[in-house]
């Protein structure tokens, strides 16, 4: 699995060709295949830290949902969620 990830991943990584979404498309089936995978083994070892872990990653997302699907925010609420000065 993770040879298929990278095998789909890096030849547009070390590219030097503009690369867009769609040239990323079939790693990310085998990059949720792994993570969930890493996640269900993590969760039979230590399920406290692996649900804080999940409800982590799902309340970035959730922060992030209006940025993603283009809903109007204030200016403000945009503003708060560049937290990288590059993403500016």
């Amino acid at each position: 699995m993770c040879a298929a990830w990278l095998g789909f991943l890096l030849p547009w990584v070390f590219s030097a060709r503009d690369s867009y979404l769609y040239h990323y498309l079939p790693s990310h089936a085998f990059a949720l295949l792994l993570l969930g995978g890493a996640s269900a083994r993590a969760f039979g070892r230590r399920p406290r830290v692996t649900l804080f872990a999940l409800s982590l990653v799902l309340a970035v997302s959730l922060f992030f949902v209006p940025i993603w699907a283009q809903l109007p925010i204030t200016a403000r609420a945009f503003e708060q969620r560049l937290w990288l000065p590059a993403w500016r």
